[in-house]
């Protein structure tokens, strides 16, 4: 299969004190959604087994290809002889989440603000998936298996591909380009004023 992502892979150095390090890259869309999941309940005592779970799923997505489970994570955040160290746990997933982010930046949906004054009764939770599925051709199984930074670009793509078939989705593609320029088009204000004038 064709690797749709133009950016080259980085990854997240973790060293364990004591221990040996190791080099996170991108976990796939399927996990990063349960990563969401579990980022609600970081802070709560009684979670303790989720976030090991999803600890052992991060630390898998290593430049190795080591695998983690539960067992070996208690093991590695043993402190103290017994106590897990969950304060250590919740640094790595933090620091793992803003590594996503950092990566993932680039692939941002255009916005621009439209309509939003309608009301809406009913969302529909698997919509971007939908989107990649008709885009692509790939089942709910295989995009829920791309790595993130994949799917999000093809995301991004097909996004863009749906709204450009349209003269109303254009226009908004336009508008959201103009809310990302930083700097005037000197050029175009100057024909259109130059033109009026």
């Amino acid at each position: 299969m064709y690797n749709y992502s133009h950016s080259p892979k980085k990854a997240l150095a973790v060293d364990f004190v004591g221990g040996r390090g190791y080099f996170l890259t991108v976990p796939t869309k399927s996990t990063y959604d349960n990563i969401l999941t579990v980022e609600q309940y970081i802070n709560n005592p009684d979670f303790g087994e989720e976030m090991i779970k999803i600890t052992a799923e991060i630390m898998s997505f290593n430049t190795e290809n080591e695998h983690f489970t539960p067992e070996k994570v208690k093991k590695m955040f043993i402190f103290d002889g017994k106590k897990i160290d969950f304060d250590a746990m919740s640094s790595i997933f933090c620091a793992y989440k803003e590594f996503i982010s950092e990566v993932t930046a680039e692939y941002t949906l255009p916005y621009y603000p439209y309509g939003e004054d309608e009301k809406i009764y009913y969302t529909v939770n698997t919509q971007c998936e939908k989107l990649v599925a008709d885009y692509t051709g790939m089942n709910f199984r295989e995009i829920e298996e791309l790595p993130l930074d994949t799917y999000l670009y093809l995301l991004r793509d097909a996004y863009i591909y749906k709204l450009s078939s349209s003269k109303e989705g254009l226009e908004y593609l336009e508008n959201a380009y103009i809310l990302t320029l930083t700097k005037p088009d000197r050029k175009a204000l100057r024909a259109k004023f130059v033109r009026n004038a």
